[in-house]
């Protein structure tokens, strides 16, 4: 099969897949995907493609570009682009249309706004290795690694540093640590919020080290999360006999408050038999779209009463 012909049974059948999604909260299972064998060029198709920077024109002549390319290279195949201002309406009409099968065709948004609402092995598929040189293709245990940092960017890097030793891996993570650090995060604010990042080149090589160094460590809390230690002082209380369903997670409640300001967040009740107790407020602190990511786990992971 062609690389062309890989990458089109790709798109249409996460045609297929994107239909399949069903419920709005709780999870679904889902068979594990695979890459079809053929593709039907008899057929006419339709590709929705939702993404964000409808206000980056630079980005949006980009979209088009591919897009004319690519219908003029399949003729039968139509794609209707739909741009956004950000990523929060991006998840916001994927969650609503999940309801009512009606989810894009291609969609450039973070993972967790979809796989949160599957289960199963391949349910979100990986585009990189479609799109890779099978050629160059260097594989290991059967997996294809692959640099997310390009030649060119590395040798922007290593012009300012030079004399000095700097890998794709350490660029990597030191791009990993500006876009975690608060001093960037609250000077560029408005910007981030319009278009996609831009990495600075700090003023000396040590900077550049300790930035690297900080979002290496940061990087293997957030992938190996599950094998960190408990934090000292949080204690879990489970009855015996203890069951693990949960329908609704919630806060504590503080007496004498109400709203909002009676959510005790050092305490989280998981179910009837389990609570976590003197969770840090710092917790709070680790936001995602404007959301601490806590609060997005008691939101979100619940049984509606359709999958009760």
């Amino acid at each position: 099969m062609s690389q062309f012909s890989k990458k089109l049974a790709l798109v249409c059948a996460l045609g297929t897949l994107s239909l399949s999604l069903t419920g709005c909260h709780g999870s679904k299972g889902l068979p594990e995907f695979t890459v079809p064998e053929e593709f039907d060029t008899s057929r006419n198709y339709e590709i929705t493609f939702w993404a964000k920077n409808d206000t980056n024109k630079t980005q949006t002549e980009i979209y088009k570009k591919a897009i004319a390319d690519f219908e003029a290279l399949y003729p039968n195949i139509t794609v209707n682009l739909n741009l956004y201002t950000d990523y929060g309406k991006i998840y916001n009409d994927v969650i609503t249309n999940i309801s009512t099968n009606t989810t894009p065709n291609v969609c450039i948004t973070y993972p967790d706004h979809i796989a949160t609402y599957l289960t199963g092995q391949n349910t979100v598929v990986p585009l990189d290795d479609l799109f890779a040189n099978e050629s160059e293709a260097v594989t290991t245990d059967g997996f294809v690694k692959e640099d997310a940092i390009n030649d060119d960017a590395l040798k922007h890097f290593q012009e300012v540093y030079s004399g000095n030793p700097i890998s794709k891996d350490d660029l990597f993570y030191y791009i990993y640590g500006i876009l975690h650090s608060q001093d960037y995060r609250t000077k560029y604010a408005n910007n981030l919020s319009k278009e996609l990042p831009r990495i600075p080149r700090v003023a000396t090589y040590e900077d550049f080290k300790a930035f690297s160094e900080a979002g290496r460590k940061l990087a293997d809390l957030h992938v190996n999360f599950e094998k960190q230690p408990r934090y000292k002082g949080v204690t879990v209380q489970k009855r015996e006999g203890c069951s693990f369903r949960v329908t609704q997670m919630k806060w504590g409640k503080i007496a004498g408050k109400t709203g909002n300001a009676a959510k005790d967040k050092t305490r989280l009740i998981y179910n009837e038999d389990i609570t976590i107790e003197n969770i840090p407020l710092e917790a709070q602190e680790y936001v995602v779209n404007k959301k601490s990511a806590l609060d997005w786990i008691v939101e979100r992971c619940r049984k509606d009463a359709e999958s009760l």
